[in-house]
Parts: structure tokens; C-alpha cells; sequence
């Protein structure tokens, strides 16, 4: 079997909907200790969570839902492989993206370098938009942040940032608000 292997047409999506090069990203399955590559959960074939290989990144793995017994066991392990820097030594599928518009986004959105990034993605659905989880490198979150990527959904994620503003400005005992920390057009 071929170490290198073309991007299934669902990561390919997910990674034009963040704005990332398809062209500069590949699936391998190459062992490899580089914590730049990616794991999409729970497969290249069906994205919904893309988390670097990056000991921080760990807890967006144990964040996620888990319906039943053997999903909590497998996300357990698959985040301790993922902080033990061992999951890029497993022949498992890997993305591997050479454009650096991950890092740059998140270091946009952040003000600062060291960010990881993962992405959430939800199911299939007209209003769906790429949420991408943005982790300092001890793994503490430090924002999460709202993608549109065609005219629909930035009209979307405009009419959320301008809620919250409404939200945040109306004073409710014991609510509180997420700050926007950035809003634009990276």
C-alpha cells in the first residue's frame, strides 16, 4: 500500500471551507513524530473533528461527544496516544497540510504564535459552518471561532456576531457572554 494517498473528497471540502490549499495537503499513513499532521476523527472519510498530533491538542479529543461506552474508551486512548506524541507512529490515515493558513488563522484570530488548531464540523445541513477550536500549547482554549467560507454562511456568522453584541450589551443577572475577540475577514 502506497504511504501517500490523495485527499478523500470530504477532507478536501473541510479544508476549503477554513481556506486552506487542497493542493498543499495529502493523506499518509507515514510513521512520524511531526506534530504538525492531523487526525480527522472519526476518519479522512468523514471529518468532524481535525486535531494535530500535538500533545496540546489532546483535550479536544476527550472534549468530544461520546455516546456510547467504547466511543469514551476509544476517544480516552486516542487522546493519550495524542499526548504521548505516539498516535504519528500508528499506520493510520494522517493528514499532512504544507499550507501554512492554519497557523496563520490562528495566530490571526489570537494575536499571537504557538496556537493549535483543530476543526469541529457538524453534519450536513444548510446553516453548517466550521467551527475551529484554537488551544495555547499547554492545551488551554483560547477562543473558538465561527467559519464562513461562501456568501451564506459569512452572512450567518455576521447576523451571530451581531446577536452577541446585542447579548452582551443587555444587562441579564447571571448570564455571561462570550467576548469577540476578532471579527473580519482574514
Amino acid at each position: 500500500m502506497s504511504q501517500r494517498q490523495t485527499l478523500t473528497s470530504e477532507a478536501a471540502e473541510m479544508l476549503r471551507e477554513i481556506g486552506v490549499d487542497t493542493s498543499r495537503a495529502r493523506l499518509t499513513r507515514r510513521p512520524s513524530r511531526r506534530s504538525d499532521q492531523l487526525l480527522c476523527l472519526p476518519s479522512p472519510d468523514q471529518p468532524q473533528l481535525v486535531v494535530p498530533l500535538d500533545p496540546a491538542a489532546a483535550a479536544m479529543v476527550t472534549d468530544r461527544r461520546s455516546r456510547r461506552r467504547h466511543q469514551r474508551w476509544m476517544k480516552v486512548a486516542t487522546a493519550e496516544l495524542i499526548e504521548r506524541q505516539a498516535l504519528g507512529l500508528l499506520p493510520i490515515r494522517r493528514l499532512v497540510v504544507d499550507d501554512p493558513a492554519l497557523q496563520e488563522l490562528a495566530a490571526w484570530v489570537t494575536g499571537g504564535d504557538g496556537a493549535r488548531v483543530g476543526v469541529l464540523r457538524g453534519p450536513l445541513r444548510a446553516n453548517r459552518k466550521p467551527v475551529l477550536r484554537v488551544v495555547d500549547p499547554q492545551g488551554r482554549t483560547l477562543s473558538f471561532v465561527k467559519v464562513g467560507f461562501d456568501d451564506r454562511t459569512r452572512e450567518l456568522v455576521r447576523q451571530e456576531e451581531a446577536a452577541l453584541a446585542t447579548v452582551a450589551d443587555a444587562v441579564l443577572p447571571g448570564l455571561v457572554v462570550p467576548a469577540i475577540q476578532r471579527a473580519g475577514t482574514w
